[in-house]
């Protein structure tokens, strides 16, 4: 395994930081609902959320501390022996947690802390709560495995040719692993020419290729990015496509978890063919419909737009615009009861843009309360809140924000997340069984390294 260091840490109150961390991290006292506006549509309020410095690295692993449950007068409004907070009820995510201690406190992370380049592109957690991470390792496909402690269990990458190859997102559907990602399909001589290809892969427990397929589009590109189990056992992939000789569409392709091809659906973006798409589209699946969403181009500015397919066959149900303010979706997430939130980012000045979308593509609320300008995944928790992950200017270069919304997208809190050197990314975050958040990205490591990233916070 090629991880050389871990950083690991867990809070229990809200004054106990990680070991040798310089700053810990700071939060903002009173109701966070009143802190800023929130809780009004496309608020431009300060994020009232905490600003976190990453801890000083280490070599060992803390164990987690063993807890009795809530103390006695948790919820009674009274500040009591063993409650690092008690705001007089029992709500989760609103600034101090049912078990009287602080939301979005930081309770294990890890950082790989490696030469070179290793990169977290997606998260997913298993009914166990062991932690599942798809990415880069230096020019490879690389797909790790991590218990909820985030102790590295296993590590594997994938490699086809000498070229950049990507494993861009990883589901967990009972004891299988599924992964999609992208393979340079020939020499690249410009990137932003270059033909790739998609990559699909189930893996067993610890990393190893079960079955694996890999297409192209008969026009050239095919760029995956996005993969979700859907309710019924099957698969769905999503990403960008070439949709003709001269033009980029987002797609959408079923698989049987066995492998087997059921549908491919697009929806042209009416751009030129452009490889170079780093992040999005965003995907979402319900019994009713998949969605996938990203932007259509050919006007100025472009149009955020999601699209709709049938999940049967792929027909095409519906697409439809969300805005026009140069922004395109990069991630969404769906409900129980069928609506989804999706995130977006662009504008002029460029913003973080939650959105809650019904069924049907009506926009309930939007928000870009989370200040940031690129925002990349979202995720819903079981009582209805909204998670989301991106970045944006820190005190030196690019800082990770996390941030949490309410069911009605009011801003909860939000998370400043500072590794301590220059570029730091978020680019993934799902829920827990346990209902805590995890999330993965990037930090600078210095000296020409990046670091893979990933850490777990309370709700």
């Amino acid at each position: 395994m090629r991880h050389a260091q871990t950083i690991m840490c867990l809070a229990t109150t809200l004054a106990l930081g990680c070991p040798g961390s310089p700053g810990g991290d700071e939060t903002t006292d009173g109701d966070p609902g009143t802190t800023t506006d929130a809780a009004t549509t496309t608020s431009t309020g300060e994020d009232p959320g905490a600003s976190e410095t990453a801890p000083t690295t280490s070599d060992s692993t803390t164990a987690a501390p063993t807890t009795s449950g809530s103390p006695s007068g948790c919820g009674d409004g009274a500040l009591g022996d063993g409650e690092a907070c008690d705001d007089g009820n029992a709500i989760q995510g609103d600034g101090c947690n049912n078990d009287c201690q602080p939301s979005g406190e930081l309770l294990a992370e890890f950082r790989s802390l490696v030469p070179g380049t290793e990169w977290i592109h997606d998260v997913a957690v298993t009914a166990g709560g062991d932690v599942i991470v798809a990415g880069q390792q230096g020019r490879d496909r690389w797909v790790a495995g991590f218990d909820a402690q985030l102790s590295p269990q296993w590590s594997q990458t994938y490699s086809e040719t000498e070229w950049l190859e990507v494993a861009s997102s990883v589901a967990v559907k009972d004891d299988a692993i599924f992964v999609v990602g992208s393979v340079h399909a020939e020499q690249p001589t410009n990137p932003s020419t270059a033909v790739r290809k998609t990559w699909i892969a189930q893996l067993g427990p610890t990393g190893e290729v079960v079955w694996e397929d890999a297409w192209i589009s008969e026009f050239g590109d095919s760029y995956g990015t996005q993969i979700a189990a859907t309710d019924d056992g099957d698969l769905v992939i999503a990403g960008f496509m070439s949709v003709s000789a001269t033009s980029t569409g987002m797609f959408a392709r079923r698989y049987t978890a066995d492998g087997e091809v059921l549908w491919t659906a697009s929806h042209s973006m009416a751009a030129e063919m452009h490889a170079i798409w780093p992040i999005g589209p965003g995907l979402a699946v319900t019994p009713e419909a998949v969605y996938v969403g990203f932007a259509v181009f050919g006007m100025s500015p472009s149009e955020e737009t999601l699209v709709t397919f049938a999940p049967g066959d792929g027909a095409e149900l519906w697409s439809r615009g969300l805005d026009s303010f140069g922004s395109s979706i990069k991630g969404a997430a769906a409900a129980d009861a069928g609506e989804l939130v999706v995130i977006s980012s662009g504008g002029d000045p460029q913003k973080i843009f939650a959105r809650r979308v019904t069924e049907d593509g009506d926009i309930a609320w939007t928000s870009n309360a989370c200040t940031g300008t690129v925002g990349r995944a979202i995720a819903f928790d079981p009582s209805g809140d909204v998670v989301i992950i991106g970045d944006g200017p820190g005190d030196v270069g690019t800082n990770i924000r996390l941030c949490r919304f309410a069911p009605d997208g009011a801003l909860k809190w939000g998370k400043d997340i500072d590794g301590g050197e220059d570029a730091d990314l978020g680019y993934a975050v799902t829920i827990a069984p346990g209902g805590q958040i995890v999330a993965g990205g990037v930090m600078d490591g210095g000296a020409s390294a990046l670091d893979a990233w990933l850490a777990v916070y309370s709700p």
